[in-house]
Formats: structure tokens, sequence, C-alpha cells
């Protein structure tokens, strides 16, 4: 009773393999529905909007760089900025 069980369960084991494999090699059915469409304009890159916060960043970058340059320097540019009496150089502005 029992080999007999184990034969047959061998047997059919067998042939759920058999069956898997043969679904498993039959092509698909694939169907096509619609057709791909390019669009006719790239949605990135936007350049002219690119160009403008390049030329923005650009400027902004320059003009803070000047005024961090003009503000920050230590030398002195006219005798309004600077008294020299207080400073005890007036003896080498005098020669």
């Amino acid at each position: 009773d029992v080999a007999v069980a184990q034969d047959i369960y061998t047997m059919l084991a067998k042939r759920h393999e058999e069956a898997r494999i043969s679904e498993a090699m039959e092509p698909a059915t694939v169907q096509i529905i619609e057709s791909a469409v390019a669009d006719s304009k790239p949605i990135k890159p936007n350049k002219p909007l690119n160009v403008l916060i390049a030329a923005v960043l650009g400027l902004l970058t320059g003009i803070t760089y000047v005024l961090l340059k003009e503000n920050l320097h230590k030398s002195i540019h006219t005798t309004q900025n600077f008294s020299p009496k207080r400073e005890g150089l007036d003896q080498y502005l005098n020669r």
C-alpha cells in the first residue's frame, strides 16, 4: 500500500512539474492597445528659464562679492575716514 501510494505521488509530482514547465514555455499573448507617441516639445531642460536663473544668480553673486570686498576692506580711502590726531599719525601726513 505504501509503495503504491509513493509511486502515485512521484508520478503526479512529475506530471505537475512537466505541466508547469510546458506552461512556462508557451509564449504569452501580448496585444498593443495604443502606440507610443513622443511629445514634440521636450519637458526638460527648460533652456530660457535656466539661462534666466543663471544670469540672476551671476549678478547677485557679483554684487555680493563687490559689496563684501568694499565693506570688509580695512584700508583708508579718504581723510574723512580717519582722524590723524587720535591715531597719532599726523607726523606722517604732514611730510
